[in-house]
């Protein structure tokens, strides 16, 4: 008997023992036991493959459902901050338009008119705040689908006041720098 590399008969393949595709057949063993060796050996070594992307793939859905639900549960309380910041300030303009109709010197159509807006404020005010944020935007949709025309006119218009509104906190003084 001759010994491959050092190592004494019956240590190649096999069940239990390391793959060597150099190692040559021991006396006791034939080829076809040898191949039934192998292949138990790749179906062990792929079954494990499959369970670890298995639990790879697992783990990686359980995250990314975690972060999908961090991620809705975060907008959500900014939209909710910011719409409890849009009913604050509708509320706080409705009480100064209804303060300037109520120390109004004169009567007429421009109080009436500033008294109309006051409610029209409030109203909407307490509209927003009854509603939830996914409502809100419900809202818009329907509005933008049934009356097109308006509702780009509004968003138009709601632009430009905002861009005023923007110019006039970035330089408030510029009227009074020229005098001075």
């Amino acid at each position: 008997m001759t010994y491959h590399e050092g190592r004494p008969p019956g240590s190649g393949v096999g069940p239990g023992r390391p793959l060597d595709a150099a190692e040559p057949l021991s006396a006791g063993e034939s080829a076809p036991g040898a191949a039934q060796g192998v292949q138990e050996r790749v179906s062990t070594t792929v079954g494990t493959a499959k369970e670890e992307a298995s639990k790879v793939t697992g783990e990686a859905r359980r995250q990314l459902r975690d972060l999908t639900g961090r991620t809705r549960d975060e907008a959500t309380s900014q939209a909710r901050q910011q719409k409890d910041r849009a009913v604050g300030g509708l509320r706080a303009l409705s009480e100064e338009l209804r303060s300037m109709s109520d120390h109004s010197s004169q009567a007429g159509m421009a109080g009436d008119l500033v008294r109309e807006a006051a409610g029209r404020a409030e109203d909407f005010a307490g509209w927003l705040e009854s509603h939830e944020p996914g409502e809100l935007i419900e809202e818009v949709r329907t509005f933008a689908r049934r009356r097109p025309g308006v509702f780009l006119a509004l968003a138009a218009g709601a632009g430009v006041l905002a861009g005023r509104l923007t110019r006039g906190m970035a330089h408030p003084t510029s009227g009074q720098d020229a005098s001075s």
